[in-house]
């Protein structure tokens, strides 16, 4: 008998689906690079790029639909998505 292994799950939160417009910013807010928001929680999103990202570990997210920005740290990347979570403000 074989039994498939499905994902573990390892967020703390549930992530919404969703398809929201965003821009990484970065360089001191001289270098940007688009994405869409393609799951978020509280904690954190998964974006989608056009090709690789190209970005450093800590950036700003601009939620642009929301018109919010968040600093976020860059968690891993796969192919032109990538995991970040939102870093609290000090």
């Amino acid at each position: 008998m074989s039994v498939a292994v499905i994902g573990l799950e390892r967020r703390r939160q549930p992530r919404s689906r969703t398809v929201l417009g965003a821009r990484a910013v970065f360089n001191e807010r001289y270098s940007t690079m688009d994405c869409r928001v393609r799951d978020i929680s509280c904690d954190g999103a998964r974006l989608r790029f056009g090709g690789p990202p190209v970005v450093p570990r800590w950036f700003e997210l601009l939620l642009i639909e929301r018109g919010e920005r968040r600093r976020v740290e860059r968690i891993w990347t796969a192919g032109q998505d990538m995991g970040v979570a939102f870093v609290a403000e000090a």
